[in-house]
């Protein structure tokens, strides 16, 4: 690469190098990040042509874009942030809701064995309700036949 007649493509190459031996496995996988963009810039400067130097639009545009590239990288950061903590809190809402469920179907199984002995009380209460109903008309009918006897 070349800026202002000026071949910089070793120099780069260099950098690269550097990074290379750093993390290899970071530099071949992940995109510019800031350190590499900001020694690419001071590289640019420093083998910059001092009777032709760069224009100052071209190094403002190349901080503009650094700058929204940084931008864009802590909203990338920012939003896993945020993926992250509502992937969590839906564990923690899916806990909650278990505990609840579980609350709930105690309480019923409750009811329905209150419901169930009820139930078997009032059975029980009506079977002796007709027992003796039963009784009262079996001496009903004798009290009649003596009456009639009479």
């Amino acid at each position: 690469m070349g800026v202002n007649g000026v071949d910089t493509s070793s120099n780069v190459y260099w950098i690269d190098k550097m990074d290379d031996n750093k993390n290899s496995a970071d530099s071949k996988s992940s995109p510019l990040d800031k350190d590499a963009f900001l020694k690419l810039l001071v590289t640019q400067l420093q083998y910059q042509d001092p009777l032709s130097p760069m224009e100052d639009t071209e190094f403002i545009a190349q901080l503009a874009q650094f700058s929204s590239l940084e931008q864009v990288q802590n909203l990338n950061e920012n939003i896993k942030t945020i993926g992250v903590e509502m992937l969590d809190s839906i564990e923690t809402l899916k806990l909650g809701l278990s505990v609840i469920n579980d609350n709930i179907v105690a309480i019923a199984e409750e009811i329905l064995d209150k419901l169930n002995d009820l139930n078997q009380k009032l059975s029980d209460e009506i079977k002796s309700n007709i027992s003796d109903i039963e009784e009262l008309t079996s001496l009903k009918k004798a009290a009649e036949q003596y009456i009639q006897a009479d």
